[in-house]
């Protein structure tokens, strides 16, 4: 039985990525464009991280690169300056550059 949570999309890829290293960890931040379901809309955008070895496999994608993407939403809450801030973003499990 599939995850509730599960998520497969295609999109471009609409900036550099962000790689980040951390103590024991590496993370490649990006963010996708991909086609909405309701025409009249316009594309979507969504940020989405992947981690260790899966960054590490994708540390040549760049700005313009097609991919698919299987993961989860995640959604994470921070406070900063004393306000509270949350964000909604795609945990990549596989990409696949297209």
């Amino acid at each position: 039985m599939k995850n509730i949570n599960d998520l497969h999309i295609t999109g471009r890829v609409v900036q550099d990525p962000v790689i980040k290293d951390f103590k024991d960890h590496q993370m490649i931040r990006l963010r996708i464009a991909f086609p909405n379901a309701n025409k009249k809309s316009g594309d979507g955008f969504g940020d989405v991280v992947m981690w260790d070895s899966l960054a590490k496999e994708n540390l040549s994608l760049k700005k313009g690169n097609a991919v698919e993407i299987f993961g989860e939403i995640e959604y994470r809450e921070w406070e900063k300056d004393d306000i509270r801030c949350s964000k909604i973003e795609i945990k990549a499990n596989k990409l696949i550059v297209l």
